[in-house]
């Protein structure tokens, strides 16, 4: 099989601060991985949902669908410290399909991210998965994490009842995700 990565196109993207509420009545669970939609506790608005999970080495994987169609990754290793603004050029890879080249950015000293600006080819490009792997980061970290298909539909369903279209529009073809990076807050859930 022939592999090519593709480069995704960078935005750094800042947001202003937000405090987030959590809807307890959206929780959803699905083997490994827990999630929930946020609201912005001052307006009572929708925010995004958010999936995330964790590996037998406590690192967390998270998944959030964003009200404004943005589509996140946020991963956290605790044996490794970071500095927040620090950037990441990283291959992503699924066990399906071609792997993506994306620019992660270290939200904190715990958390590095990236955002997606076209989620219909991010979704695309996840609904086969079932497993995740990184390299770049944390010298080419693999997160063997069951059902990321399985979250990546919950997330997705749970943002589509609380916005019109929701994130789960995803009928384009299949290309390299755009990725729009930079910060965007509340941070992401820890369990």
């Amino acid at each position: 099989m022939k592999i090519a990565t593709i480069f995704a196109t960078t935005t750094f993207l800042f947001a202003a601060s937000a405090q987030a509420a959590e809807i307890t009545e959206a929780q959803f669970t699905y083997q490994n991985w827990t999630g929930t939609a946020y609201t912005d506790d001052q307006s009572g608005g929708f925010l995004y949902c958010s999936v995330y999970t964790t590996d037998a080495n406590n690192r967390v994987f998270e998944l959030d669908a964003e009200k404004d169609g943005t589509f996140s990754f946020y991963i956290s290793n605790p044996a490794v410290t970071r500095r927040k603004g620090d950037e990441y050029k990283v291959t992503m890879m699924t066990d399906y399909g071609m792997p993506i080249s994306a620019n992660f950015a270290a939200l904190d000293d715990k958390f590095v991210y990236a955002t997606f600006t076209d989620t219909g080819n991010v979704v695309a490009w996840l609904t086969d998965a079932t497993s995740f792997r990184v390299i770049g980061l944390d010298d080419d970290e693999a997160y063997a994490i069951p059902n990321v298909n399985q979250a990546l539909a919950r997330v997705l369903a749970c943002a589509a009842e609380r916005i019109p279209g929701g994130a789960a529009a995803a009928t384009t073809t299949p290309t390299a995700p755009a990725n729009a990076g930079g910060p965007k807050l509340p941070p992401p859930r820890k369990p």
